[in-house]
């Protein structure tokens, strides 16, 4: 599923930050790649609200488990591969966080 599937019913339904911007991440990015969401999300991890921080954490954890390490940095191109796209991909950390929080 990519982004521009989503409805505005969709949006109203979000409950963090984190999810809004993995559901529309060339809105908050400025291409809308992972590492940019991973970069944005890992920011939200510093928030005073503790249950954006939850799921922030949440997000930024799943996008580390899928990542590789190379060279000491993180590298989200076999999630790409894995996934097909970045779009893809953010739809995959989508539906974790859905499932986890409901």
């Amino acid at each position: 599923m990519h982004e521009d599937e989503y409805t505005l019913g969709d949006v109203v339904k979000i409950k963090s930050l984190t999810e809004y911007v993995c559901m529309r991440p060339q809105l908050h990015t400025p291409t809308g790649s992972i590492e940019e969401v991973y970069s944005f999300v890992n920011a939200l991890t510093f928030t005073k609200d503790d249950a954006e921080i939850i799921v922030a954490k949440a997000a930024v954890a799943w996008l580390i488990r899928h990542a590789e390490l190379k060279e000491a940095k993180l590298n989200f191109d076999s999630l790409r591969k894995t996934q097909g796209s970045d779009a893809d991909a953010l739809c995959a950390l989508l539906r974790e966080l859905n499932e986890k929080f409901p």
